[in-house]
């Protein structure tokens, strides 16, 4: 459990700085939640000079980084694009679409 809550701390963290209308974007229960499931002890080590592909995250951060975005922030036919990856991958993996 602790992975997790170190991880909402870095989600946290990243989702504050982001624009404006990128961090709007995203609810505001969903945001509130995930502050609320960090570790308030926790000092997330960002590195200004890297970007955020190259930043030391945690998989558990990469994970939920990945679904907030598909979820709320990335475009309809980004999200079209997601949703047609997830098709092909449940086919690939169960044999069915």
């Amino acid at each position: 459990m602790e992975k997790y809550t170190k991880a909402f701390t870095q989600l946290s963290y990243i989702i504050a700085r982001m624009d404006k209308d990128i961090k709007e974007r995203i609810p505001l229960n969903v945001r509130k939640s995930i502050s609320q499931k960090k570790d308030n002890r926790y000092i997330f080590d960002y590195d200004w000079n890297l970007p955020l592909y190259k930043q030391n995250l945690l998989p558990e951060t990469k994970s939920l980084l990945s679904v907030r975005y598909s979820e709320y922030i990335c475009s309809k036919e980004e999200k079209e694009k997601w949703e047609e990856y997830d098709r092909f991958k449940q086919k690939m993996i169960y044999g069915k679409a």
